[in-house]
């Protein structure tokens, strides 16, 4: 199987306009009740204290796991 590469196609589709409306598409309340602590859980579960959240995007998990105690930094 051949990969392509079509991160130009995906450049294009990523635009800062997208990105400012990103927070008016999801409903963020409904996402954490959805979740329902599902990270929270797990890493309470393996003694976690510090995370690192790899591709966080807009922040919402770095964010939740440091109001939750966590030690948490997202890139």
């Amino acid at each position: 199987m051949q990969i392509k590469n079509n991160s130009s196609m995906f450049i294009k589709e990523y635009t800062s306009e997208f990105v400012g409306r990103w927070d008016e598409l999801i409903d963020w309340e409904k996402r954490g009740e959805s979740e329902g602590g599902f990270f929270e859980r797990i890493l309470q579960e393996h003694g976690a204290k510090t995370v690192l959240d790899i591709a966080s995007g807009t922040g919402y998990h770095t964010v939740t796991l440091n109001m939750n105690g966590f030690d948490c930094t997202g890139s």
